[in-house]
């Protein structure tokens, strides 16, 4: 008598053909998503500085950051207006109110500090958010961050009265230079 042996394609037919049918339509799916795409392409279409025409501005200053050292006013104000001059050297227009606004321009600056610690940490970071409409659902339209930069650093306490609102405006203004770099690359006049 002979040896009995197991095989697959005897015991279950189809499941060649089943494989052989499932690769079949994965490459259909796939070839058909490359027609409507190629990569890298169009798709997810970018949103970013290109066009970029009118920003609204917004600052946020931890309350524990010493703003009576600013000449101009209260130091929120100042990063605020210092940030709107340099945006509006770069062809940008500054808006008051957001919804008018093709992006939204945020600088946010922040003071840590240990209670019983001998130093801080201090963090400026700026973020433009803009509206973009998803591909799939054009219905569907969401804030999303296009540019962002920031700086994190320490300083000690003693120093934070002297030095910190000159340190917090200088990292603020260099993120925005940086910014407006990035605005005149993508912007060319």
């Amino acid at each position: 008598m002979g040896k009995a042996t197991w095989s697959p394609s005897k015991q279950f037919p189809f499941r060649k053909s089943a494989l052989t049918f499932g690769v079949l339509c994965l490459a259909m799916v796939t070839a058909g998503e490359q027609a409507e795409r190629s990569w890298p392409g169009p798709y997810p279409r970018p949103t970013g500085l290109t066009g970029l025409r009118s920003v609204a501005v917004t600052v946020y200053a931890d309350s524990s950051i010493p703003s009576d050292r600013i000449a101009a006013g209260p130091f929120r104000d100042e990063i605020k207006r210092r940030i709107a001059q340099e945006l509006q050297s770069a062809g940008i227009s500054i808006t008051t109110n957001e919804s008018d606004a093709d992006a939204l321009l945020t600088a946010s600056l922040y003071l840590v500090c240990e209670s019983n610690g001998p130093s801080c940490g201090h963090h400026t970071h700026l973020q433009l958010k803009q509206w973009v409409r998803l591909d799939r659902d054009r219905n569907t339209t969401l804030a999303a961050t296009t540019w962002e930069n920031s700086y994190t650093n320490g300083i000690s306490k003693k120093d934070i009265w002297c030095c910190l609102p000159d340190q917090l405006e200088l990292d603020a203004l260099t993120l925005i230079h940086a910014f407006s770099r990035d605005y005149r690359t993508a912007n060319p006049h």
